[in-house]
């Protein structure tokens, strides 16, 4: 894919031949092309050229009649859903007064539920402006020993 000696040849520096960057995908015969979007377009787009799709903030409820319709819109196009990613974005706080009160196992059926509907994988969209970065690291290592630890073990 990339063949190229970096090197600098300006007004204010010279430098020849840094190094030599060899970038190439691992996978073939590319990287994988996941289509965000929420609507039709977006479903007819994932089934005929990519490898995924994103959806982006909706509940488990509105997916799964859209994953539906993109093993439909799969199969039209002789493709299987099994071949697709579903990777859906949840925008979370965690903050006091907002999603922090809920426990382990609120946030371990979110994602639950989630998976029983078709989403492979989940990421999480971090809303937290009025926290400080000591107070967010505390909350995600929470996060990661209680949520995490035990979805990896499942």
């Amino acid at each position: 894919m990339f063949n190229h000696v970096a090197s600098v040849d300006g007004s204010d520096a010279h430098c020849g031949a840094i190094f030599e960057a060899l970038l190439k995908p691992i996978q073939r015969p590319h990287i994988p092309i996941l289509v965000g979007g929420n609507g039709e377009v977006a479903l007819r787009r994932a089934a005929g050229l990519g490898q995924g799709w994103i959806p982006l903030f909706q509940q488990p409820t509105e997916l799964k009649p859209k994953i539906a319709r993109l093993g439909e819109l799969c199969a039209q196009r002789g493709r299987s859903l099994d071949d697709m990613e579903v990777v859906a974005g949840y925008r979370v706080r965690l903050g006091e007064d907002t999603a922090s009160h809920w426990g382990a196992d609120d946030w371990l059926e979110t994602a639950h539920a989630y998976s029983d509907d078709g989403v492979d994988e989940l990421t999480l969209v971090i809303v937290e402006p009025d926290l400080r970065v000591d107070q967010l690291l505390d909350k995600l290592a929470w996060f990661a020993e209680e949520v995490v630890t035990p979805l990896r073990s499942a």
